[in-house]
């Protein structure tokens, strides 16, 4: 069972949006810094812990006694283009990516992201709000030819995130590099 928490709610809160970024683009980096999407943040932002592990139910001995995974974790619920529907589920040791209730994606144990190609994102997230779109950024995958279009995208997402301390450009950077096949 989920607890389904309102998209729009969420996306209000900063704790999530950057918790969201420091652990969905775990393979992208600023390579001329050398520093990874997780370090720049913790350098540049304060994260509430206590938010962090009330949001994932974490508690002391979830990983020994559930592997990270807790019985019902928060979600949230996006209806994309075509009737689809993804929901995302957060466990304290992983991200469930589901796609019409099919889990297409995951970043824990069973890592497997970049699942759907740019031209698929582009379908599915026509008629999302422009924030709502940072929801399937991690499980995009971006050939050579289609870098600079996705960046473009990306850049669009990150503006509209409003965040303080940290330059867009190294954002879309790391967010890019972690979607390149």
């Amino acid at each position: 069972m989920r607890n389904i928490i309102s998209v729009e709610k969420i996306m209000c809160d900063k704790n999530f949006i950057m918790w969201f970024l420091m652990n969905n683009f775990p393979e992208g980096i600023d390579e001329e810094n050398d520093l990874s999407m997780n370090e720049i943040i913790s350098d540049s932002c304060s994260l509430d812990r206590k938010w962090v592990d009330e949001f994932t139910n974490y508690y002391n001995g979830v990983f020994e006694e559930n592997d990270g995974y807790v019985d019902t974790p928060n979600a949230i619920k996006i209806q994309l283009t075509n009737n689809n529907e993804l929901i995302v589920e957060f466990h304290p040791g992983d991200t469930i990516y589901l796609l019409n209730n099919s889990e297409i994606a995951s970043t824990g144990p069973n890592y497997r992201i970049r699942v759907i190609n740019f031209s698929k994102f582009i379908e599915l997230t026509k008629n999302l709000d422009i924030k709502n779109k940072m929801f399937l950024l991690p499980i995009t995958s971006v050939g050579k030819k289609e870098k600079n279009e996705f960046g473009e995208n990306v850049r669009k997402i990150i503006e509209e995130l409003d965040i303080d301390n940290i330059e867009e450009d190294i954002l879309v950077k790391i967010i890019v590099n972690n979607c390149l096949l």
